[in-house]
């Protein structure tokens, strides 16, 4: 078990017995252009860049156990046309 914490935040990650391989979390950040710029850089398992969608800009990263975490912010505007 590891407890990942950022800017007072914390999350705890298990392996084995407390948890099942293929769990997906979502996680809200201020800029996810930002963290996946961070996360690339220190060589993170990058499943997806940033994507911008409706609900969100997010990307998705996954841990040695299989995991899926997807960070993401406030949807980018479309461009003017």
């Amino acid at each position: 078990m590891i407890s990942v914490s950022r800017d007072g935040k914390s999350i705890m990650l298990c392996e084995r017995d407390q948890g099942q391989p293929g769990v997906w979390l979502w996680i809200g950040v201020d800029d996810a252009d930002e963290f996946f710029a961070e996360f690339s850089a220190n060589g993170a398992l990058i499943r997806s860049p940033p994507q911008n969608y409706s609900w969100a800009c997010e990307f998705e990263v996954e841990d040695p156990d299989g995991h899926v975490l997807r960070f993401g912010s406030e949807p980018k505007p479309a461009p003017a046309e």
